[in-house]
């Protein structure tokens, strides 16, 4: 029997991996682009915001329904329940650094991605 046990519990560990694995893979650009330009996170926002309210239990049987009933609708909603709060976290971690680390690596004539990876990701990292 346990065994069985093990077996299940592998499968269901991958299916989170992969969906939360995906959900970081996407939320971490789409939260670098909504602190980086006003007008992507004036167009994005909004469908986040409403996306968000979605019941994702809800979804579940419309998933299975449109994907099968394997694999794929499991990781589909380990995805969207990990996505949103993950974007909303990036985002607010990225917007948290304070103006004058922005200013002094300016000073120093970094570029944006230098910025983004010596600055802002290690700052909005809790």
């Amino acid at each position: 029997m346990s065994g069985v046990i093990a077996g299940h519990t592998l499968a269901t560990l991958h299916t989170v991996m992969v969906g939360f694995l995906v959900s970081i893979a996407i939320s971490l650009p789409l939260a670098v682009a909504l602190t980086s330009s006003r007008m992507v996170a004036n167009a994005i926002y909004p469908i986040l915001v409403i996306t968000q309210a979605i019941p994702k239990v809800a979804l579940a049987p419309l998933l299975v329904i449109m994907l099968g009933a394997n694999e794929l609708p499991r990781i589909v909603v380990t995805f969207l329940v990990a996505f949103f709060p993950l974007v909303i976290a990036i985002a607010t971690g990225l917007m948290s650094v304070p103006g004058e680390l922005i200013e002094l690596g300016r000073s120093y004539r970094i570029s944006l991605w230098q910025e983004l990876y010596r600055i802002r990701l290690p700052y909005a990292v809790p």
